[in-house]
């Protein structure tokens, strides 16, 4: 057999090493350019009669919707000539996308024996869908039988959800009483955190829509879209979703928490000050000045337009979503700007800190 060869693209490695070609990208797969990388070896690799692909993920760190799509369809491409592609060396936030988007159900993931990697969760006892949510607790170990027992008889009681009352007690985490929540309900279950969704497909659904609805687009995947939400089979939901965004909605379990979270810090302040830099309300002035002469460069920057912008963009945001209070709170490298809407804090990207003391003479202006 000749010796291994490599070629290298400008972000993708690719070595032949026996039957398989092991293809490397290194970088994370997000965005078209990046993607195009990958189909570019890929093709060249079909087209010399390589059909057995190993893609490599040790170098990257994240992918999106796109990469996701992309990978299905060369796995349909590649089972047509009697070949497969499989992924080695993905870390556990990849792992978990691809368990939530049926990617790993599709596409084998590889573990460091070369077995299939089924993640954090894969040795847990599953009991299935429609398993009363006390029996999986106690078949995972979580808790005993007779604190299950317990909350049974506290329920009426107490006009709690058993999940809610071990909670309370201490008996079990929020986690793990919504890890076996999800497998009641036949849904999976996500810890929201960067890489474990797309910006892009965040922003399909407008924000104000996705506050209302309680609900975060994750990933859409050719026509399906995983959406997080804490209550996975409230129905008028997905379809209120599906015909904004046509497409089938996949419910994705998370804490509504995490959602509201996630929802803030998902949109940039920049793009809030778009929304109404330039648009401000005629009415919208300045009604007394002060000037005080020691701060006389901050108060010729809080009077220049960018701040002036942004304060005016600020305050109507707020004004716009029905915010009671606007918080303005300096970091060592950022100012972090929070509006409080019906109780909650939600928190924006904020500017970097040099701009702080200009914004706050702006206020005060």
């Amino acid at each position: 057999m000749n010796e291994p060869a490599e070629i290298q693209s400008k972000s993708i490695k690719r070595i032949r090493l026996g039957v398989s070609t092991h293809v490397t990208p290194t970088s994370s797969l997000v965005g078209e350019e990046a993607l195009q990388d990958l189909l570019l070896v890929v093709d060249e690799c079909i087209d010399s009669g390589e059909y057995k692909i190993i893609v490599d993920f040790t170098s990257v760190p994240t992918i999106d919707s796109l990469a996701i799509s992309a990978l299905l369809d060369l796995q349909d491409r590649l089972l047509k000539v009697g070949g497969w592609i499989k992924i080695t060396g993905h870390n556990s936030v990849i792992a978990e996308v691809a368990e939530m988007t049926g990617l790993s159900d599709y596409i084998t993931l590889l573990g460091d024996d070369g077995e299939r990697d089924r993640g954090e969760e894969g040795s847990d006892v599953c009991l299935g869908p429609g398993a009363r949510l006390g029996d999986i607790l106690v078949a995972r170990k979580l808790t005993t039988q007779a604190r299950i027992d317990e909350a049974l008889k506290l329920q009426d009681r107490l006009g709690k959800r058993m999940g809610q009352i071990v909670i309370d007690k201490g008996w079990v985490s929020e986690n793990d009483v919504l890890r076996a929540l999800a497998e009641q309900l036949g849904v999976p279950f996500v810890r929201i955190r960067p890489g474990l969704f797309d910006p892009a497909v965040v922003s399909l659904l407008q924000r104000n829509v996705a506050r209302r609805l309680g609900v975060l687009p994750l990933f859409r995947v050719r026509s399906v879209l995983y959406l997080a939400t804490s209550k996975p089979q409230d129905m008028p939901t997905h379809e209120e979703i599906s015909e904004r965004l046509q497409c089938v909605v996949r419910p994705v379990l998370a804490r509504k928490e995490d959602i509201v979270k996630t929802l803030s810090e998902a949109v940039p302040l920049n793009d809030m000050q778009f929304d109404f830099m330039g648009d401000v309300d005629e009415d919208f002035s300045v009604v007394e000045a002060l000037h005080i002469d020691d701060y006389s460069a901050i108060d010729e920057a809080a009077a220049g337009s960018p701040v002036v912008n942004m304060v005016n963009s600020i305050i109507q945001r707020a004004v716009h979503d029905g915010a009671s209070d606007i918080h303005l709170e300096p970091f060592r490298t950022h100012s972090r700007i929070r509006f409080r809407i019906d109780g909650l804090l939600y928190e924006f990207n904020a500017p970097r800190v040099e701009l702080h003391p200009a914004l706050v003479s702006r206020l005060k202006v």
